[in-house]
Protein backbone atom coordinates (compact mmCIF):
# COMPACT_ATOMS: atom_id res chain seq x y z
CA UNK A 1 0.00 0.00 0.00
CA UNK A 2 1.38 3.40 -0.96
CA UNK A 3 1.17 5.87 2.15
CA UNK A 4 -1.15 8.59 1.68
CA UNK A 5 0.05 12.05 1.47
CA UNK A 6 -0.23 14.54 4.43
CA UNK A 7 -1.58 17.95 4.10
CA UNK A 8 -0.84 20.48 6.78
CA UNK A 9 -3.60 23.22 8.16
CA UNK A 10 -3.11 25.09 5.09
CA UNK A 11 -3.99 23.03 2.60
CA UNK A 12 -7.25 21.95 4.09
CA UNK A 13 -10.23 24.02 2.80
CA UNK A 14 -11.57 25.98 5.02
CA UNK A 15 -15.24 24.23 5.15
CA UNK A 16 -13.89 20.78 5.43
CA UNK A 17 -12.09 22.03 8.53
CA UNK A 18 -15.82 23.71 9.72
CA UNK A 19 -17.52 20.53 8.87
CA UNK A 20 -14.89 18.12 10.68
CA UNK A 21 -15.31 20.69 14.15
CA UNK A 22 -19.65 20.15 13.59
CA UNK A 23 -19.43 16.69 13.18
CA UNK A 24 -17.41 16.62 16.51
CA UNK A 25 -19.47 18.40 18.23
CA UNK A 26 -22.77 16.55 18.03
CA UNK A 27 -20.19 12.98 17.97
CA UNK A 28 -21.89 10.98 20.23
CA UNK A 29 -20.85 7.53 21.55
CA UNK A 30 -22.71 4.44 22.44
CA UNK A 31 -23.55 5.44 26.32
CA UNK A 32 -24.36 8.86 25.05
CA UNK A 33 -27.23 7.25 22.75
CA UNK A 34 -28.57 5.24 25.52
CA UNK A 35 -28.27 7.86 27.47
CA UNK A 36 -30.65 10.13 25.12
CA UNK A 37 -33.01 7.31 24.29
CA UNK A 38 -33.70 6.61 28.01
CA UNK A 39 -34.23 10.21 28.18
CA UNK A 40 -37.04 10.17 25.14
CA UNK A 41 -38.50 6.90 26.36
CA UNK A 42 -38.89 8.57 29.53
CA UNK A 43 -39.78 12.27 28.11
CA UNK A 44 -42.39 10.42 26.09
CA UNK A 45 -43.97 8.11 29.32
CA UNK A 46 -44.56 10.97 31.05
CA UNK A 47 -46.35 13.18 28.34
CA UNK A 48 -48.69 9.58 28.46
CA UNK A 49 -49.24 9.70 31.78
CA UNK A 50 -49.78 12.90 32.33
CA UNK A 51 -51.85 13.79 29.14
CA UNK A 52 -54.56 10.64 30.10
CA UNK A 53 -54.79 11.55 33.50
CA UNK A 54 -54.36 15.12 33.88
CA UNK A 55 -56.76 15.57 36.82
CA UNK A 56 -55.31 13.07 39.24
CA UNK A 57 -52.46 13.50 41.67
CA UNK A 58 -51.19 10.22 41.17
CA UNK A 59 -50.73 10.61 37.46
CA UNK A 60 -48.91 14.07 38.02
CA UNK A 61 -46.79 12.94 40.22
CA UNK A 62 -45.65 10.29 39.18
CA UNK A 63 -45.48 11.94 35.57
CA UNK A 64 -43.30 14.66 37.47
CA UNK A 65 -41.02 11.87 38.63
CA UNK A 66 -40.34 10.81 34.99
CA UNK A 67 -39.90 13.99 33.57
CA UNK A 68 -37.14 14.22 35.89
CA UNK A 69 -35.78 11.47 35.27
CA UNK A 70 -35.44 12.26 31.72
CA UNK A 71 -34.19 15.28 32.57
CA UNK A 72 -31.11 13.77 34.22
CA UNK A 73 -30.49 11.38 31.37
CA UNK A 74 -30.49 14.24 28.84
CA UNK A 75 -28.38 16.17 31.18
CA UNK A 76 -26.36 13.64 31.75
CA UNK A 77 -25.45 12.66 28.10
CA UNK A 78 -24.88 16.93 27.31
CA UNK A 79 -22.23 16.73 29.79
CA UNK A 80 -20.49 13.74 28.47
CA UNK A 81 -21.08 15.45 24.73
CA UNK A 82 -19.66 18.63 25.63
CA UNK A 83 -16.35 19.85 24.52
CA UNK A 84 -16.22 23.22 26.32
CA UNK A 85 -15.17 22.44 30.12
CA UNK A 86 -17.89 25.93 31.16
CA UNK A 87 -20.80 24.09 28.84
CA UNK A 88 -19.99 21.10 30.93
CA UNK A 89 -20.04 22.35 34.07
CA UNK A 90 -23.62 24.06 33.20
CA UNK A 91 -24.89 20.56 32.37
CA UNK A 92 -23.51 18.54 35.26
CA UNK A 93 -25.21 21.68 37.32
CA UNK A 94 -28.35 20.89 35.90
CA UNK A 95 -27.83 16.84 36.04
CA UNK A 96 -27.44 17.58 39.55
CA UNK A 97 -30.55 19.52 40.11
CA UNK A 98 -32.45 16.76 38.10
CA UNK A 99 -31.21 14.15 40.62
CA UNK A 100 -32.13 16.39 43.53
CA UNK A 101 -35.44 17.17 42.53
CA UNK A 102 -36.46 13.41 41.80
CA UNK A 103 -36.48 13.28 45.75
CA UNK A 104 -38.78 15.22 46.14
CA UNK A 105 -41.29 14.09 43.49
CA UNK A 106 -40.57 10.38 44.56
CA UNK A 107 -42.01 11.21 48.17
CA UNK A 108 -44.86 13.03 46.51
CA UNK A 109 -45.73 10.43 44.49
CA UNK A 110 -45.02 7.48 47.61
CA UNK A 111 -47.82 9.42 49.52
CA UNK A 112 -50.82 8.97 46.63
CA UNK A 113 -50.39 6.20 45.30
CA UNK A 114 -51.53 3.37 45.52
CA UNK A 115 -54.61 4.71 47.17
CA UNK A 116 -55.98 8.32 46.95
CA UNK A 117 -56.38 9.14 51.11
CA UNK A 118 -53.62 10.64 51.07
CA UNK A 119 -54.22 13.97 49.26
CA UNK A 120 -52.08 16.98 50.77
CA UNK A 121 -53.40 21.05 50.42
CA UNK A 122 -50.83 22.31 47.72
CA UNK A 123 -48.92 24.08 50.18
CA UNK A 124 -47.58 20.77 51.77
CA UNK A 125 -46.80 19.35 48.10
CA UNK A 126 -44.93 23.04 47.03
CA UNK A 127 -43.10 22.81 50.88
CA UNK A 128 -41.61 18.89 49.85
CA UNK A 129 -39.99 20.72 46.85
CA UNK A 130 -38.59 23.56 48.75
CA UNK A 131 -35.13 22.45 49.70
CA UNK A 132 -34.50 20.83 46.39
CA UNK A 133 -35.65 24.27 44.68
CA UNK A 134 -32.83 25.90 47.53
CA UNK A 135 -30.38 23.56 46.48
CA UNK A 136 -30.73 24.06 42.91
CA UNK A 137 -30.60 28.24 43.12
CA UNK A 138 -27.34 27.39 45.61
CA UNK A 139 -26.30 25.08 42.34
CA UNK A 140 -26.46 28.03 39.79
CA UNK A 141 -25.57 31.23 42.22
CA UNK A 142 -23.13 30.17 44.33
CA UNK A 143 -19.35 30.24 43.45
CA UNK A 144 -18.27 26.37 43.60
CA UNK A 145 -21.42 25.22 45.57
CA UNK A 146 -20.84 21.47 44.92
CA UNK A 147 -19.06 21.39 41.61
CA UNK A 148 -15.62 22.50 42.88
CA UNK A 149 -13.63 21.43 39.24
CA UNK A 150 -13.94 19.72 36.13
CA UNK A 151 -11.11 17.42 35.19
CA UNK A 152 -9.91 15.35 31.83
CA UNK A 153 -9.44 12.17 32.61
CA UNK A 154 -8.72 9.33 30.03
CA UNK A 155 -11.61 8.05 29.93
CA UNK A 156 -13.92 11.36 29.73
CA UNK A 157 -14.84 14.72 32.10
CA UNK A 158 -14.65 13.82 36.09
CA UNK A 159 -16.83 16.31 38.35
CA UNK A 160 -14.72 17.36 41.58
CA UNK A 161 -17.26 17.68 44.53
CA UNK A 162 -16.97 19.89 47.51
CA UNK A 163 -17.20 17.24 50.10
CA UNK A 164 -18.77 19.78 52.92
CA UNK A 165 -21.35 20.74 50.36
CA UNK A 166 -22.06 17.14 49.36
CA UNK A 167 -23.40 15.76 52.43
CA UNK A 168 -26.19 18.60 52.31
CA UNK A 169 -26.73 17.58 48.77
Amino acid sequence: ALPLPSATASQIPSKMVQSTRVARVFFMDFQNIVLLLVAVVNFLLGAVIFLRGRKTSVTISYATFVFFVAGWSFGLAMFRASESFAIAEWWARFYYLDAALLVPSFLLFSFVFPTRKNEMPFWTRVAIFIPAILLGLALFFVKDFLIVDLVQKDWGKEVTLNLWHYHFY
